[in-house]
Order: C-alpha cells, then sequence, then structure tokens
C-alpha cells in the first residue's frame, strides 16, 4: 500500500489551504507536489498571483510560502493503481489539524471533485469545516482549458489579498479579535457561513421585490441583540445549515437563475470573509445587482470591502439615543457606526438610480418606529436631515414592529404602535422633506410577513 512519501507544505503565515487527493506517480517519484508535467496547477496558481512560472522544487516552496499558500493532499495511504483517484480503496486520511492549528488558515480548497469527496468523506466529519470544490488542474480534465480554470480558481486571491480575517475577527463593530475557527464572539458564527433560508421573497419594498421577488440569503447570527427581533429564530437561536462559500456562490446563481431581481445578503456581516468570496466567484456570471440588508451596525472597511460587488445598501437606521439602544439591542455605539457607514455607503453608491421601477444602485435607509419611542425617531429624523447629503438616499418608514422575541420583557415593547405614533414620526419626515421613498400601512404588523425558516434553497 503507498504511503504518501512527503510532508504538508506550509507555515505559520499560510492563509488558504489546496488538499489534493493523494500524489500522481509522478509525484511520488519527485517527491513533491503536481509533478507531472503536463498538471497546470503551478501554471495557473503563479498567473493568479502574477507571478513567473516556479520550475524548481525550491522555487516552487518559496512561491506558496511567499503567497500564503498551504499545500496538502487528503489521503495518507491507500491501494490504488497508478495515478488514478477512481481507484483509491482501503484509504487512510492525513491529520490536517497540525496545519489547522500551526496555520491562520482561512479558507480550505480541494483541487477536483474526487478531492472533495475524499475529504467530505474523512476530512469533514472531524473538522467541521467546510471546503470549496474547484476543478481538477489535472490533464485528465480536458474540459477546463487554463482559461476555464481561471475564472474559477482565482477566488483564492480574495482570502490571500484580504485585510480581515476569521482568525481575530474584527468584522463588525465589537472588534472582539478571536479566532472564530476555535471560539465563538458576540455573533455566535463560526468561520464559515450558515445559512437559514435562500429563496425568492416578496416582502421587502416594491422597488427591492417587484414582479418576481429579491432573491434573499437569510444569515445565520447577528451582531445585535435587538429584543424585538422578528427573525430571532436564526439572529438569536443560530437556526441554520453551514456551507461553504462554494455552496454560497451556487446559491447566488441559483436565485439569478428562479427570476430573482436581485441577490439580497441579508445581516452577513459575520461572514465577511466567506461572502466576498463567493461574490468574486460570481462576478462575470451574477448580471443583477447585489443588496447589501444589514442592521446598520457595520464598520467603515466593511463597506469599503463590499463596494466593489454591491450596488444597493439596504440598511437599518435604528436608534438616536445611546441608552435606547443599549437597552434594545446591546450597542449603546449603535447610532454612531450606523451613521458613518452609511455615509460611507453613500459615497460609494451615489444617488439612487432607478431603472424599470427597480433600484439598482444606491442607499434605502430603513427605519422601524418603535412603540412609546417617536420621540427618538423624530430627532433621528433630523440627524438624518443634518448629517447626510441631500438626495443622496432614499427612506423607509416601517410600521409593522410586532411584539416578537423577548419584548414582553420590555413593557414599552409588549404592543404594536398606534397610528398617532407613527403618524407623527411621518409628518416629520415630510416636513424636514425627507419624502423620498416608502410609508408602510398598519397592517403590515403581520406575523405572516415573517419569512418561514426551513432551509429552503440551501
Amino acid at each position: 500500500m503507498p504511503v504518501h512519501p512527503f510532508p504538508a507544505l506550509f507555515d505559520g503565515r499560510s492563509r488558504i489551504l489546496i488538499l489534493g487527493s493523494f500524489p500522481s506517480v509522478k509525484s511520488r517519484e519527485m517527491n513533491f507536489f503536481y509533478g507531472h508535467p503536463r498538471n497546470r496547477f503551478w501554471a495557473l496558481v503563479a498567473g493568479l498571483r502574477n507571478e513567473p512560472v516556479p520550475e524548481t522544487i525550491p522555487e516552487k516552496r518559496a512561491f506558496l510560502l511567499r503567497n500564503r499558500i498551504a499545500l496538502w493532499d487528503v489521503i495518507k495511504s491507500c491501494d490504488i493503481t497508478g495515478s488514478s483517484d477512481s481507484s483509491i480503496k482501503n484509504a487512510v486520511p492525513n491529520d490536517l489539524f497540525p496545519i489547522l492549528e500551526g496555520a491562520p488558515i482561512e479558507m480550505i480548497y480541494c483541487n477536483g471533485t474526487a478531492s472533495y469527496n475524499l475529504y467530505e468523506r474523512y476530512i469533514r466529519p472531524k473538522t467541521g469545516i467546510p471546503a470549496i470544490k474547484l476543478p481538477s488542474t489535472s490533464p485528465a480534465n480536458a474540459a477546463f482549458s487554463m482559461e476555464k480554470l481561471s475564472a474559477e480558481w482565482k477566488r483564492i486571491n480574495v482570502p490571500l489579498d484580504m485585510p480581515v480575517s476569521y482568525r481575530q475577527c474584527t468584522l463588525c463593530p465589537r472588534q472582539c479579535r478571536i479566532d472564530r475557527f476555535s471560539q465563538k464572539g458576540f455573533c455566535q458564527a463560526p468561520a464559515w457561513p450558515v445559512i437559514a433560508r435562500a429563496a425568492l421573497h416578496p416582502w421587502e419594498e416594491p422597488v427591492i421585490s417587484g414582479e418576481r421577488g429579491s432573491g434573499t440569503v437569510f444569515f445565520t447570527g447577528c451582531t445585535l441583540r435587538c429584543c424585538f427581533c422578528q427573525n430571532y429564530k436564526i439572529s438569536q437561536e443560530n437556526f441554520g445549515k453551514p456551507v461553504s462559500s462554494g455552496r454560497l456562490s451556487e446559491i447566488f446563481l441559483e436565485l439569478q437563475d428562479k427570476g430573482a431581481h436581485n441577490i439580497n445578503l441579508v445581516t452577513a456581516a459575520p461572514y465577511l470573509p466567506s461572502v466576498l468570496e463567493a461574490l468574486e466567484a460570481v462576478r462575470g456570471k451574477l448580471t443583477i445587482p447585489v443588496v447589501y440588508n444589514s442592521g446598520g451596525y457595520e464598520t467603515e472597511e466593511a463597506v469599503r470591502l463590499l463596494a466593489p460587488y454591491v450596488s444597493v445598501w439596504l440598511p437599518d437606521i435604528k436608534y438616536y439615543d445611546p441608552a435606547l439602544s443599549g437597552r434594545l439591542s446591546a450597542a449603546p455605539d449603535y447610532n454612531e457606526r450606523a451613521i458613518r457607514a452609511i455615509r460611507t455607503m453613500i459615497e460609494y453608491a451615489g444617488k439612487p438610480v432607478m431603472e424599470h421601477g427597480l433600484l439598482v444602485r444606491g442607499v434605502l435607509l430603513r427605519h422601524l418606529v418603535l412603540p412609546g419611542h417617536k420621540d427618538d425617531s423624530i430627532k433621528l429624523l433630523h440627524q438624518i436631515k443634518k448629517e447626510l447629503p441631500e438626495n443622496s438616499f432614499l427612506i423607509s418608514l416601517m410600521s409593522q414592529y410586532t411584539p416578537f422575541y423577548k419584548s414582553s420583557e420590555h413593557k414599552d415593547l409588549n404592543r404594536r404602535i398606534t397610528t398617532y405614533e407613527y403618524n407623527r414620526v411621518l409628518d416629520c419626515a415630510i416636513e424636514l422633506g425627507l419624502d423620498r421613498g416608502f410609508m408602510q400601512e398598519k397592517s403590515s404588523a403581520k406575523e405572516e410577513y415573517t419569512p418561514p425558516f426551513t432551509l429552503e434553497g440551501v
């Protein structure tokens, strides 16, 4: 039974791990990865990193370490006929934990279907980390030209070049600075996407949902602790299914194929590295706008990283008073953070652009009027008028508040808003000239407007 003849290649800076299945005969003879002269791995990855193709083993080793790429194979030993992955039997897997514990790996990629299937069978049950399947660089994969391989493999550049990381998480204003591969921070999210629903959604503003629906992807976890959250099943109770960023890319394209007007990312901030990687993978294939739908509690850096991919920003602007946001959402710095993030969104998006009745670029602010807190809403509207550029956004004043989750623990929140409360806020918006957008009928305050979280489309 052949045994893997050479060690894994990585160091303390490696950010991605690329896994093969088991070394080919030529690789075993050369005692290094991808030794067959017609395997396109080295030319492909060097091209993606804009470097000359390394020729010697020392050059290849230096290239990988310089570019923070770790290489290893799924199988330690097996019965195999020649270099045929399909003939592998009696496989014994390699131990990936020395790499995962010794390097800040952000993403795991499998070079080909065989590697991916072996990983899913032997490794993922131990690590719990979803891997991303890439087309094989083997000469046997004749269906993929170098151009097609490059189009699929370009996604590896995102985690290699990204200034943010799951390893010392600063993706949101909480700045937990923990390693999310082994710990959970405030959002309770792991270091890979978790999704509760991916489906056409008819209940956004008309300029978002249109006639066919918004292709909405609901992510699990949240950077806020809103005691009245209607989506508490996913935001606070962490219902959802783990997926790889590769699967996330597929979901985007599936929603597009179903006729979605846009791809609507709901509460995606905890998964920013994976979301960016998935969006890069579908660049050129995704022809509909991307909507970033958030609670507004974002960092300016996150907005800048998303800006090349996002056309429409759909942030909440929840509170004016820090004491109120601290009590109801555990975020006393909410207003300061949200206003700064929204300014950055406007800076990148520009003024709203409509096509065929749909918002295709721009910022749409959402504000949910809370019972007993119309005065906070009015102060917030005055702040928006004063601090955000005129005519640079649309606004949606929502009356749909329903006492969900832990609302009953707060006497002021344990009811729906009154017509008087909503109209006072609406009148203020009109008086201030904040009338480009949407109002909402009080009949919208119904539980049936909360989407069912059944893992549809995941």
